[in-house]
């Protein structure tokens, strides 16, 4: 264990010192460097389908993706890039399987979140816009950069983007969203069982939270993940609609069914050119489906989620919203 903390902290090291060189490589080229191409973000819920979709959608298309051993370089994209382009050649095809949004492997997708860190707070804080100008520039550069490096237009998952939609179509004006969505009740209860399965408790919070959520306490689990849900969305189509731009959204479950009938209805929303749309499964290594995952939670727990959908159904949320802060303030609503 010993050996092995200490290998960590040496590639630890080597990779941070790789960043530092690399980030004046990348400041130095984005400057006289501009790729062009669409670029397509994949935003929704936890737990909604957004890395399956991530998936099909980038082996769809000739659109570049971020992989896992390009996420170790998040400020050395022209070191990142190269090596990630290298190893994406000797891919054996195409994966369809992750953890609660990890794929292994190095040329597996990636959320990238160490890249947009660097330009956003964590845990999906709106910012406030006058104050993000001089990110915006700098997020530009690094976008188009990316497009150079790769010759290509990019596609990219982050489920914390999903509060970062103005800033990003400022930042990037071939930006253009897909937005995924899953069934209520199987998207409610998939993010419960993952907050035990991860958290090792159904009342503390995982992943991103909406900012109507940052001063409500709901006290129960399940009502709490719904409205998580639930506003979530809110703000999504919010900013959607103020940002003016090219989005389309797509079903969970459509995209199981029907693969290729959901990437036809991005490549027509986006404009977005993707690959052969044949049905069957063929070279383009898209099988003709997916099986749903709908694992049932113990009785108990169903009733729970039952009541959380009939709860939000019934705006209960939003009259909780009204009575304004709760006592505790935003930690009493992380639960932990």
């Amino acid at each position: 264990m010993k050996i092995r903390r200490v290998l960590k902290l040496i590639v630890g090291s080597i990779l941070k010192s790789v960043n530092i060189v690399g980030a004046l490589l990348d400041s130095l080229a984005s400057r006289v460097v501009r790729g062009k191409g669409p670029s397509v973000y994949i935003i929704g819920a936890p737990r909604s389908g957004t890395t399956l979709t991530f998936q099909v959608l980038s082996q769809a298309s000739d659109l570049a993706y971020p992989d896992n051993l390009m996420s170790r370089f998040p400020q050395a994209l022209c070191i990142g890039v190269g090596l990630s382009r290298a190893v994406r050649a000797m891919r054996a095809g195409p994966v369809y399987e992750s953890n609660h949004g990890r794929v292994r492997g190095f040329s597996g997708h990636s959320e990238f979140g160490a890249f947009w860190y660097q330009w956003f707070p964590r845990g999906g804080v709106i910012v406030n816009d006058m104050e993000w100008g001089m990110n915006k520039t700098k997020m530009g550069r690094k976008i188009r950069l990316w497009k150079a490096l790769e010759g290509r237009g990019i596609i990219c998952k982050n489920v914390y983007n999903s509060l970062r939609i103005r800033q990003i179509v400022a930042a990037d004006s071939e930006a253009r969203f897909v937005v995924v969505r899953r069934g209520e009740a199987d998207n409610i209860r998939s993010i419960v069982a993952g907050r035990m399965r991860m958290n090792g408790r159904y009342d503390a919070w995982r992943s991103v939270m909406p900012p109507q959520m940052r001063n409500l306490k709901i006290g129960d689990p399940a009502r709490e993940v719904a409205a998580q849900v639930g506003f979530l969305y809110d703000e999504i189509y919010s900013q959607l609609k103020a940002a003016g731009c090219r989005w389309v959204s797509v079903s969970y479950e459509e995209l199981c069914l029907e693969p290729r009938v959901v990437i036809k209805k991005v490549s027509d929303s986006l404009d977005v050119p993707f690959g052969t749309l044949n049905p069957g499964e063929g070279e383009d290594g898209i099988p003709g489906g997916f099986s749903l995952s709908r694992k049932k939670l113990s009785v108990e727990w169903e009733g729970k989620i039952a009541d959380a959908c009939d709860w939000w159904a019934k705006g209960s949320a939003y009259r909780l919203l009204e009575r304004g802060p709760s006592p505790g303030g935003e930690e009493g609503s992380r639960h932990g």
